[in-house]
């Protein structure tokens, strides 16, 4: 670990390993208190929260799109795991990309080294599919007299679609001639296109 001492305050780094050997390094902080006593802080460096209803797994990147490794804690390759994680800790990163474990569709490279909104637009290696997912970057504080943050990556649907009419209907792109999905009234689903080559050719 590393480590930087004062008078007033300590600060190291936590690394954890997962089974395959994968780091995560977690932010340690302790503060002395005057009756003798400290306070422990302990916290990740980034945050992802999965608000959408899919088994999302996670890569580092570069802003080049080349893939690096993917996060601590995951199983991505394996189909038999799919389990929708709603909490992923990370290490600090320029970017990430975003793998449907279902479906096995892929984004390229999302930058997150600033805060602010992005979206990702993941697809099969075919090109057939395309799901579209919106990216919330903002910072939250653990210890505001010392600095200390976590970069929170919050993923939702890029778009919601909600049936607030009286029946069924029935949705499709103008270039699509068979028959698209059902939504029964006062249903909310996510948009995804499952035949995104027929959208677009």
């Amino acid at each position: 670990p590393t480590r930087r001492s004062s008078d007033l305050k300590i600060y190291e780094s936590l690394v954890l390993k997962d089974g395959q050997g994968r780091e995560l390094t977690l932010g340690l902080f302790v503060k002395p208190t005057e009756k003798g006593c400290k306070q422990l802080f302990i916290y990740a460096h980034v945050v992802i929260l999965n608000e959408t209803p899919y088994a999302l797994a996670y890569y580092y990147t570069d802003l080049k799109n080349k893939e690096k490794e993917d996060l601590a804690g995951q199983n991505p390759e394996n189909p038999s795991v799919q389990s929708v994680s709603k909490i992923t800790l990370a290490n600090e990163t320029p970017a990430i990309s975003i793998l449907n474990k279902q479906t096995q569709e892929k984004s390229g490279a999302v930058n997150i080294s600033s805060i602010g909104n992005t979206f990702a637009e993941l697809t099969s290696a075919e090109g057939k599919s395309l799901l579209e997912l919106g990216i919330d970057i903002s910072i939250s504080s653990c210890e505001r007299n010392h600095f200390l943050y976590t970069k929170v990556i919050t993923i939702n649907p890029r778009y919601i679609l909600v049936n607030k009419t009286e029946c069924e209907i029935n949705i499709k792109s103008e270039a699509q001639k068979e028959s698209g999905f059902t939504l029964g009234k006062d249903i909310r689903t996510p948009l995804y296109w499952k035949t995104w080559d027929v959208i677009t050719g």
